[in-house]
C-alpha cells in the first residue's frame, strides 16, 4: 500500500509487520514464527513489531469478523518507508484517511492502494461499456460517479495524479 509519508509528505510505502500463512507450513517456517491457532505468524520487523496476539472481548467480536485472523487489524501498524526521505520508520496509519491516491468528487473519497490499482480504477472508469461483474478491488465505486460525466472527471483527475507521481 501507498501513504503519505509522515515526516515529508511524499508518497511512501506501508509494510504490514507480520506475515501471515498456514499453520501446516509450520514445520518450513522460519525460527521464532509463531503459531496461532490455523495460522503461523513471521515477524517481518521483530525490534518494533513483536508479535502478541489480539485480546477477543467476545461482546464485540461479530459472526462477521470470524475466522483464521480474528481480531488482528490489518492497515493499522506497521513500516513506512519513504523513497523520498529515504526514511524507514515504524508507524500507526489510519487507512483509509493516509491513503496516498485518493480524490474527492461528489461528497465522496475515491482510494486506491497504490499507483497500479489508481489506473485500474481510471481505465474502469474510461471504459464506455463497463463490466457489469468488476473485481472487489472495483467495487466500491459509488454509483453516482458511473453516470454522467462524473466519470470523466475523475478519471482526469486520477490521470493528471499519476503522470505527477512519475
Amino acid at each position: 500500500m501507498e501513504v503519505r509519508c509522515q515526516q515529508c509528505g511524499c508518497r511512501a510505502l506501508f509494510h504490514e509487520p507480520f506475515k501471515f500463512s498456514n499453520a501446516r507450513r509450520f514445520e518450513c517456517s522460519p525460527q521464532g514464527a509463531h503459531l496461532w491457532g490455523k495460522v503461523v505468524v513471521e515477524e517481518l520487523y521483530p525490534e518494533h513489531f513483536p508479535w502478541e496476539p489480539p485480546q477477543l472481548d467476545q461482546k464485540k467480536v461479530s459472526k462477521f469478523h470470524q475466522g483464521p485472523l480474528r481480531g488482528y487489524e490489518f492497515n493499522r501498524f506497521g513500516m513506512i518507508e519513504c523513497c523520498d526521505c529515504d526514511e524507514k520508520y515504524p508507524a500507526e496509519i489510519s487507512w483509509p484517511e493516509e491513503a496516498f491516491w485518493q480524490w474527492k468528487i461528489l461528497n465522496e473519497t475515491i482510494v486506491a492502494r497504490n499507483a497500479e490499482h489508481a489506473q485500474l480504477i481510471a481505465k474502469f472508469l474510461s471504459e464506455s461499456k463497463r463490466p457489469v461483474t468488476v473485481t472487489p478491488s472495483l467495487r466500491n465505486i459509488p454509483s453516482k460517479l458511473l453516470v454522467g460525466n462524473r466519470a470523466d472527471e475523475l478519471t482526469d483527475q486520477i490521470f493528471e495524479d499519476l503522470k505527477k507521481a512519475w
